[in-house]
């Protein structure tokens, strides 16, 4: 047994439960609106850089942070979502998983940096040793601010990390720009990285109030290592799976056809991976807050579900419904061949939202054994379609990977993830069939405007969502469901925090 010290009132969560419907719309609000803004400033910044450097020094860049990007899925080794979730934590525990973290990240630098000559040997580039040693500090300043963070998070201080991000990006483009002007070249994009990281490292810090104690042992870490490495597992198996179609049809169909499927996949999951990286921080530590409470749980997780399903489910059908005008706007007449993996990836589209929301389960309730091995299931059934559907080309890739996630991983999902906890398997599908009837009727009504409607490109896109949307409203009203849902939506602030019963809300 762990004594409490004074320093443990710092990780004490049990106020934010009266109150954890307004930190969920809060934190929501504040998670979008950085991911906005940090959009727009990425946006403007590769616009001046992109003008002030060269193709070849974006290249050396990019070959080096391929190895970083890799490397660092190992820094966090899921700690930080293991401190997030446990219901009581303190201090002893959260600095000797500093103190892991810590090494952990003192080690991929090293390995990074040694490996520099070999990275340079491998690519031919002399250039790449010094890129790689002064980029090696990138791991062990992010394992540093892995806990901080993390308490951030589980007070659910979502204001101080979005202020955070957006300095760490703003300021980072700000002398990356300054350096690119100066005439550093490539050394440009190296200051943006390692300058990023460190503003927000110490950001973090400064308004985390925390400071680590020496690791001890006994402090009663096991079971979140044990947790924190079921949830590394899922996310590195996650990672490689996702990366393993590319690399097939890049090796058995070639260039073109990966150029194509890749942007046509691109342009369908940046909104999803926009949505998520705000709502998953959120939901992982409200719904962490509320397991004792069953009914309540409950409640929020399909009142959240129902608006991600309300979202993005008649969008992904809009998109599938007008994926011509996407891609030849977007891309250009030059991507035809992309609209139809566009159209086809969109109906993975339809249930890759449900499932990232259906995976709060596993995280909240502490079972990441669980999600390591629907991990394992998932990516086994995706790389048997990717294998099966290469035979028939980059549309047989698509076709196998929307119809394997469409018939077979995400009804196996809901029923593994549904088996404990307040949340069931029915839960989920009834949480779904507004939504999806809504949107499978916006997705008929605007392929019947299309075929018997000819109108200037502009004026038909426009015409198409306003139809989709109209329809959509249209459907929700009629089922009682979506009338429920639609006033939820409407009072979503007063229902989550309590002011309004589950039971009065309609």
């Amino acid at each position: 047994m762990v004594k409490k010290t004074d320093k443990d009132s710092h990780f004490d969560v049990s106020d934010l439960k009266e109150n954890i419907g307004r930190g969920i719309v809060r934190g929501i609000s504040v998670t979008s609106l950085a991911q906005a803004v940090n959009f727009f400033v990425n946006i403007t910044g590769t616009v001046f850089l992109a003008r002030l450097l060269t193709p070849e020094d974006y290249g050396l860049i990019a070959m080096v942070l391929v190895i970083v990007v890799v490397l660092g899925l190992f820094k966090d080794m899921g700690l930080g979502i293991a401190t997030m979730q446990k219901e009581t934590i303190n201090h002893e525990q959260v600095s000797t998983l500093f103190w892991i973290n810590t090494g952990i990240g003192l080690t991929l630098g090293l390995i990074l940096a040694v490996s520099a000559p070999l990275v340079s040997m491998f690519y031919g580039e002399p250039r790449l040793t010094s890129i790689v040693v002064v980029l090696a500090f990138v791991p062990i300043i992010a394992s540093a601010v892995v806990q901080p963070n993390a308490l951030l998070k589980r007070r659910m201080r979502f204001k101080a990390l979005a202020a955070a991000e957006i300095l760490g990006n703003s300021l980072s483009y700000a002398l990356a720009i300054a350096m690119a002007f100066l005439g550093f070249g490539y050394w440009s994009l190296v200051g943006l990285h390692i300058s990023r990281v460190l503003i927000i490292c110490a950001v973090v810090w400064l308004v985390s109030g925390w400071r680590p104690g020496w690791p001890k042992r006994g402090a009663g870490v096991r079971s979140m290592l044990v947790f924190g490495g079921s949830i590394f597992g899922f996310n590195l198996t996650e990672k490689i799976v996702r990366k393993s179609d590319n690399l097939i049809i890049g090796w058995k169909l070639g260039a073109g056809p990966l150029g194509y499927y890749t942007k046509a996949y691109e342009l369908l999951i940046r909104p999803i991976n926009m949505l998520f990286h705000a709502l998953n921080p959120v939901m992982y530590t409200s719904l962490s807050r509320l397991v004792t409470e069953p009914d309540r749980y409950r409640f929020v997780f399909k009142s959240i579900l129902s608006k991600v399903a309300l979202v993005m489910i008649p969008g992904m059908f809009l998109l599938i419904a007008i994926s011509d005008m996407v891609i030849n706007t977007v891309l250009g007449d030059q991507w035809t061949p992309a609209i139809r993996l566009f159209a086809i990836l969109g109906f993975e589209g339809l249930v890759e939202p449900i499932m990232v929301a259906v995976r709060w389960l596993y995280v909240s309730q502490g079972r990441g054994g669980e999600m390591l091995r629907w991990g394992m299931l998932n990516s086994g059934i995706t790389l048997t379609a990717i294998f099966v559907g290469i035979f028939f080309g980059v549309q047989g890739v698509a076709i196998a990977i929307s119809g394997s996630g469409l018939f077979i991983r995400s009804p196996l999902l809901f029923w593994m993830a549904g088996r404990k906890g307040p949340v069931g398997m029915k839960d989920i599908y009834g949480t779904l069939v507004s939504p999806l009837l809504a949107g499978v009727a916006g997705f008929a009504s605007v392929l019947a405007f299309r075929g018997y409607y000819d109108f200037p490109a502009g004026v038909e896109f426009l015409a198409s969502v306003l139809l989709m949307g109209v329809v959509v409203l249209a459907v929700m009203l009629i089922l009682p469901d979506g009338r429920t849902n639609l006033r939820q939506l409407l009072r979503v602030k007063e229902i989550l925090s309590g002011k309004v019963s589950p039971a009065k809300a309609p």
